[in-house]
């Protein structure tokens, strides 16, 4: 009996190593809530003329659905220019990568939205991104410390704003729920 007992755990043992490994996908909702929150930088900046003054660079994201996020980027850069972006970004699949699209064939917007290495970090390899920026801006390389993230204290706000209802009702229509 104790001998039947081991083959068949063995036969299972063996079964389990032959069998294709699952890809090793990421749970949007698990990232979405791990990176959930307002990230903030501020830095001294100047204008031309040689004034200086403080600026702040400040990315909001939070959850919409299970695989996706709001997120608000404002970018600031020397004389005053900035860059704004928002939007509904997708998981992709992959653990802590996101990706927001917008626009038309010829000039799609896709922006990577990516923590790693102890960052967020924005890349848009082809720049169309940075249509929603001043002369001096981009979006692409830019990047907060995932230990600068804070509990977003002003969620009421976000979920009254123009922006946010109306980025939530065009995914929602891009993306029905069955």
């Amino acid at each position: 009996m104790e001998s039947q007992l081991n083959k068949l755990v063995f036969m299972a043992l063996l079964i389990g190593l032959l069998l294709p490994l699952p890809a090793f996908a990421s749970d949007g909702a698990a990232d979405i809530k791990r990176l959930e929150g307002v990230y903030k930088t501020q830095f001294k900046s100047g204008l031309v003329d040689g004034t200086e003054y403080m600026a702040e660079d400040i990315f909001e994201f939070l959850h919409v659905r299970d695989n996706a996020a709001y997120f608000k980027l404002h970018l600031e850069f020397y004389n005053a220019h900035v860059c704004d972006l928002s939007g509904i970004a997708k998981h992709t699949g992959t653990k802590g990568s996101f990706i927001f699209k917008d626009g038309d064939a010829e000039d799609i917007c896709i922006l990577n939205i990516q923590a790693k290495d102890g960052q967020i970090v924005f890349s848009d390899n082809d720049s169309h991104c940075n249509k929603y920026c001043g002369a001096r801006g981009s979006i692409s390389g830019s990047g907060f410390p995932l230990n600068k993230k804070r509990k977003i204290r002003y969620m009421p706000l976000i979920l009254k704003s123009e922006e946010y209802r109306g980025a939530v009702e065009n995914y929602d229509k891009s993306n029905p729920r069955q």
